[in-house]
């Protein structure tokens, strides 16, 4: 019996269906098994002192995740990925770990709000370029902890500045009087 040509196709569709869906449940199932773990935990605790180095070891484990999640959301600022840091640190039982991540992600966070806010007051300021405009910009430069971001966006709005200082001085000149 002779195969079409598209029965090979639906043939092959189908494999890679098949193989999406496996993909989907490995991810999502490990996912799931990790959350699962961890609300066990609490019942393991006070059952065994054995049980006890074991959820420390797990905890280890969780934070090491966080902290893998947290930098992946440092270089790849996307919601998913602070999405995902922050699941990964409300899985962890240690309070103290738990804030302290908690903080690191929320300094992330803070900068790179402070980087848009100095991103669009520059942008403001390079569009109508006047002296408020500048000092807005500068303040929302000053904010920001990043040097290498801060340094970048300093020397755009430095030129802003060297335009309004030309500006200003061709006004003062007393060729432009004259005329």
């Amino acid at each position: 019996m002779k195969t079409s040509k598209s029965e090979l196709v639906y043939l092959i569709l189908s494999i890679i269906v098949i193989a999406f869906a496996g993909f989907i449940y490995v991810v999502f199932g490990k996912t799931h098994s990790v959350a699962s773990t961890n609300n066990s935990k609490t019942v393991q605790v006070e059952t065994s002192t054995e049980t006890t180095t074991t959820e420390v070891n797990k905890d280890d484990e969780l934070i090491a995740i966080a902290q893998s999640r947290i930098t992946n959301y440092q270089q790849n600022p996307t919601d998913d990925t602070r999405n995902t840091a922050q699941i990964a640190i409300d899985m962890i039982n240690d309070d103290t770990k738990k804030q302290e991540l908690q903080t690191s992600i929320d300094a992330i966070t803070n900068e790179l709000n402070n980087q848009a806010n100095a991103e669009t007051a520059l942008v403001n300021a390079e569009g109508y370029q006047v002296q408020s405009n500048v000092d807005i910009a500068q303040n929302a430069i000053n904010a920001l902890t990043d040097p290498t971001k801060k340094a970048e966006l300093q020397a755009r709005l430095d030129i802003v500045i060297a335009n309004i200082n030309a500006y200003n001085q061709s006004l003062n000149t007393p060729a432009a009087t004259e005329q």
